[in-house]
């Protein structure tokens, strides 16, 4: 699959491409260009499966390489994403009356691009990109006429997932009353933890929508369903409806700016709760190694960043320790992955050229810092899991390492 990305903003377009190639795909064929002149001439020559753009760039703007593509009936199928800090209806209404199939508002996070890319990319798979539109969640069991036309989709895949719910409310500025999102998602927990002991599949949708005063979430899975009506009916929650395979649980909504006083962390909230599925009895065993290797090997270190054998053997042994650690929490498999190749390249360290031996500490120095940032903000409270966002910054400090 190839995906352009089109925007005048170099530090942007690196964000999407790390995002797609170590979150995504690394086997999808990422094409750049910096305006919209530019992408239309690369896409005359290179087959484009999905066009992720700008729309405020010089030369051409988003709204005429949407245009000019949608109108030719060699490019007309292109999926086009427009990801853009324009806001509003009325924006919103001209992307998509300039042929943009999709929306995409700036600044995006993380676990938000990767849910909407990972989304568009099922659809073109099964050449059914046009259902992509937004359109209203007929499953919804809530008959709310204020219902918006549009849905997100959250696609559960671990425990750690669902907090994605609480980060979402977050970005919108918006908190459900009465502590009821932090209710459900202790809900979801139980659900998930419910499925993987039954041993049937814990991976789900929610499909999020929004009213007036409400947000709607609603599943639509037999096995789901069944353990909800097991754990929320015995909750006696009540803004909630069952029918068949499916479900839809209702939250009030306030905005944030009307009630900062209800507003608290996700820590705060949900302390009571061993959310910490990561931390076992040995992991402070493997920190302690970690941190030893990095102190053995800062001690080493002087502001030269001159090179010697002991040098050398501290910094292999700080990353083998990092690999051992990792590969005991099994939610940064990706990360012990990345982190196993530095330590095997550095295994021929003593034969490269003085100059590159020199860059390579320096990323090495740098990787230390963000990993022991990291490491704090992980294992910062154990009765608590943390949603973490460092993951692709470790992964591209990694590769500068490597790649040097």
């Amino acid at each position: 699959m190839n995906i352009m990305i089109v925007d005048d903003e170099i530090k942007l377009r690196d964000t999407l491409k790390s995002i797609i190639e170590n979150k995504i795909g690394a086997d999808i064929k990422i094409i750049e260009a910096e305006d919209g002149k530019k992408a239309l001439d690369l896409i005359q020559h290179e087959r484009v499966d999905i066009l992720l753009t700008d729309i405020m760039m010089p030369n051409m703007n988003g709204f005429e390489l949407i245009s000019r593509v949608k109108n030719s009936n060699k490019t007309k199928n292109i999926f086009i994403a427009a990801i853009t800090g324009l806001g509003g209806e009325e924006q919103i209404e001209k992307i998509y009356a300039s042929g943009a199939d999709f929306y995409i508002a700036k600044p995006f996070h993380i676990d938000d691009i990767v849910a909407r890319l990972k989304f568009i990319i099922q659809f073109i798979k099964k050449d059914k990109y046009q259902t992509i539109l937004p359109q209203k969640d007929v499953e919804n069991l809530f008959n709310d006429y204020y219902l918006q036309n549009c849905i997100t989709i959250f696609n559960m895949q671990k425990e750690a997932d669902l907090f994605l719910l609480w980060k979402h409310f977050s970005q919108e500025d918006l908190v459900s009353a009465s502590d009821s999102l932090k209710d459900i998602i202790v809900e979801f927990v139980k659900i998930y933890r419910f499925l993987s002991r039954e041993n049937k599949s814990p991976k789900f949708k929610i499909l999020l929508e929004y009213s007036k005063n409400f947000a709607y979430l609603t599943v639509k899975d037999k096995f789901c369903t069944e353990a909800a009506e097991k754990i929320i009916k015995s909750s006696e929650y009540k803004d909630i409806k069952f029918k068949d395979d499916c479900f839809t649980i209702r939250l009030n909504l306030i905005r944030e700016e009307d009630n900062k006083e209800t507003i608290k962390t996700i820590y705060e909230q949900v302390k009571a709760i061993d959310f910490m599925t990561i931390v076992s009895e040995d992991i402070d065993y493997y920190i302690d190694d970690v941190n030893e290797a990095k102190e053995a090997y800062l001690y080493l270190l002087n502001d030269k960043n001159e090179v010697s054998a002991d040098l050398i053997y501290e910094s292999s042994e700080f990353f083998e320790n990092c690999f051992h650690l990792l590969n005991h929490l099994a939610e940064f498999g990706h990360l012990a992955e990345a982190v196993k190749d530095v330590y095997s390249y550095l295994k021929d360290f003593d034969a490269m050229e003085r100059e590159k031996q020199k860059n390579i500490i320096r990323n090495i120095n740098d990787f230390i810092i963000l990993f022991e940032k990291w490491l704090k903000s992980i294992f910062k409270n154990k009765d608590v899991n943390d949603i973490h966002f460092m993951d692709i910054e470790l992964l591209e400090q990694c590769k500068k390492i490597i790649q040097n």
